[in-house]
């Protein structure tokens, strides 16, 4: 619990990062993965790749910041399905 503590802390605390808040779909299971990185989304979706025997696709990016993403999980945690991956549902509710 202290540490859960310290960490939620630094993550009050830190500034936010500025970079690029990208969506990758799984396309055999529609899953959404929002997630963040600093630059060139396209190497993410190829280390993601490499972990995934379902082709995946970069949907698109735009400007963003760690908190921004932070932001879009806590938005879309009803369709959370495990981590940083969604149901396909949420492509509705992107604006």
């Amino acid at each position: 619990q202290k540490a859960a503590s310290r960490r939620r802390e630094r993550v009050l605390t830190a500034r936010p990062k500025d970079g690029i808040v990208y969506f990758i779909q799984d396309t055999v299971t529609t899953a959404v993965k929002v997630g963040f990185c600093l630059k060139k989304p396209e190497k993410r979706l190829a280390a993601l790749q490499t972990g995934n025997a379902n082709p995946l696709r970069l949907l698109g990016h735009v400007p963003g910041s760690d908190a921004h993403e932070g932001h879009l999980h806590r938005r879309f945690s009803r369709f959370r399905i495990q981590g940083e991956w969604f149901a396909s549902a949420i492509l509705a509710r992107v604006d």
